[in-house]
């Protein structure tokens, strides 16, 4: 496999992404922050191999040890529709959210305010219901956005405030998200201590309803 990266102007040469991996078939890739990529591909002995670029350099192949369904298997199916539906319920939501006459400060105050967007996600919470969010980032455009489910908090004065989210762009790891008032947005910490992506505010979405998994 092989990588060719362009500046906007000029292209650069091919450079081998992992020297020794053959893969067949088509590989995928996506990107969840500026410089960064994930790219997923199957090897010459039907395996799972991930490779992830970050900060200028790939960290090598490495194997996946859960197999992901093919499109067209039940399993897989249920998960694209799955995957559809969230993407339809929360449109409105970063619509409205996103709308020019809203300022990143009431954006953010949606956020932290017991009357808005916070008194829902604790209310849900409070119920033994992890909710959905859907996050607005502080970048422009239309594909920066993102989804996360919410199932814990710490409640307090506005410094204090503290939720917890499980991130799919951090599998396995809980994330903090944290407000930062005087930028008017919300940081997630990993448990390093380690900031990710900054988001504007987030919002609940109310129109989730759990789906009996394939069994």
């Amino acid at each position: 496999m092989y990588q060719k990266t362009g500046s906007g102007t000029l292209w650069g040469i091919w450079n081998l992404v992992g020297a020794g991996e053959t893969f067949i078939g088509d590989p995928a890739a996506a990107s969840c922050a500026n410089g960064s990529i994930d790219l997923l591909a199957i090897d010459s002995n039907h395996k799972l191999r991930w490779n992830s670029f970050r900060n200028g350099a790939w960290s090598g192949w490495r194997g996946r040890e859960y197999w992901v369904p093919s499109d067209e298997t039940p399993l897989g199916d249920f998960i694209y529709r799955r995957l559809i539906t969230s993407l339809v319920n929360q449109a409105p939501g970063f619509a409205g959210r996103l709308a020019f006459w809203h300022g990143d400060h009431a954006r953010f105050s949606w956020g932290v305010e017991d009357a808005h967007e916070f008194g829902k996600l604790r209310r849900k919470i409070d119920a033994g219901k992890p909710v959905p969010i859907g996050l607005l980032s502080v970048q422009a455009g239309v594909d920066v956005h993102h989804q996360a489910v919410a199932y814990g908090y710490e409640q307090g004065a506005l410094e204090d405030l503290r939720i917890y989210i499980y991130d799919p762009n951090h599998p396995g790891v809980e994330v903090t998200l944290i407000p930062v008032p005087s930028e008017n947005k919300f940081r997630p910490v990993l448990p390093n201590g380690t900031p990710s992506n900054d988001w504007r505010t987030y919002f609940v979405d109310e129109a989730y309803t759990p789906a009996i998994p394939l069994r």
